[in-house]
């Protein structure tokens, strides 16, 4: 079991360190200017351009937020959108805490339940409206187009 564990963990860690060897670092690339970047290994060689007018942000990874924890704002965090961003938490977390502490207050416990549905709802529906302008392209990052898209 141990020598098995231990052969997961060599494996991991000899992935990603072949993986991150072909990825250029940040200081290699000036988005002031477009810029091609060849970074060459022993298995493959890996070219990268950047324009100006992109951000770094990739779409997929920002539907991929949406899908999973639209209802906190990350994706808009991701985007470079920070005021929906945390509109969107705090939201989630006073309707999540409506509801909970809802649930222990013997009088006006359903209105405060009733009011954090609510709120949950209009996240959940903001959320799937971004999801859908993400994946149509209609959200796109706060300083320019997505690098990688869809």
């Amino acid at each position: 079991m141990v020598k098995k564990l231990l052969f997961l963990l060599v494996g991991v860690m000899l992935a990603a360190n072949s993986t991150f060897a072909i990825l250029p670092s940040r200081d290699t690339i000036n988005p002031a200017h477009d810029t091609t970047v060849v970074v060459s290994s022993p298995q493959s060689q890996t070219t990268v351009t950047t324009s100006s007018t992109s951000s770094g942000k990739s779409q997929i990874i920002a539907f991929v937020l949406a899908l999973l924890i639209g209802i906190y704002g990350v994706h808009n965090f991701y985007l470079g959108y920070k005021k929906k961003g945390t509109t969107q938490l705090i939201l989630a977390v006073a309707g999540a805490g409506g509801f909970i502490i809802g649930a222990f207050i013997p009088v006006f416990g359903l209105i405060l339940m009733g009011l954090g549905l609510i709120a949950l709802t209009v996240d959940s529906v903001w959320a799937l409206i971004d999801m859908i302008k993400i994946l149509t392209g209609d959200l796109k990052p706060a300083n320019g187009d997505y690098s990688e898209k869809l």
